[in-house]
């Protein structure tokens, strides 16, 4: 998706409430990956309104910054998840050779497992890591049944606590206006 900084509405998003508003923060889970797709800087100053920490992502540098909306490396992870879920040797030999193609492209070592469950660990993290800011990680948590962090109940840090709510409410109007939906 092209993006531009002449107006307001075709900025980047993310780099624009990143950067002007301090509203977004990179996440606990993506601080210290160490992985080259998921660039990210400590700000080291004070934190935001919400008394989180300031870590600004370096993948959208600019308001002009174009965002991925599919790609291959999208298609080939996809690919690697149904091989994981057909089973067979060689197909699990196929997701293992995939994920481990994007573990070099992160600088992390070579995966030596095989099995199935080890291979849909190795899948997700690969997502979360080649997929970062695209919109894709909330769908995992929800497909994969992956805990939220911070976990529930956890104290927010601006007050009150993290809750359990995966999905976006469906509005009063959608219900109302949906005989199927109601009470």
């Amino acid at each position: 998706m092209t993006a531009s900084a002449a107006t307001t509405r075709r900025q980047n998003r993310v780099y624009a409430q990143s950067r002007t508003l301090d509203l977004i923060t990179v996440g606990i889970l993506y601080r210290s990956l160490g992985d080259p797709r998921v660039p990210v800087t400590d700000m080291k100053r004070s934190f935001s309104a919400t008394r989180v920490p300031i870590w600004y992502d370096q993948k959208y540098p600019s308001a002009a910054s174009p965002i991925r909306i599919a790609g291959g490396a999208e298609a080939l992870l996809i690919v690697a998840e149904s091989d994981i879920a057909t089973g067979t040797a060689v197909s699990l030999e196929s997701a293992r050779a995939t994920i481990n193609g994007f573990r070099a492209r992160g600088s992390q070592p070579l995966l030596a497992a095989s099995d199935a469950a080890s291979l849909r660990v190795a899948l997700i993290d690969q997502r979360r890591r080649e997929l970062f800011l695209e919109g894709q990680h909330l769908g995992d948590i929800i497909r994969y049944g992956i805990a939220l962090t911070p976990r529930d109940g956890s104290p927010y840090p601006g007050g009150g606590t993290y809750g359990s709510q995966r999905c976006m409410p469906l509005p009063d109007v959608e219900r109302d206006n949906n005989p199927a939906l109601r009470d």
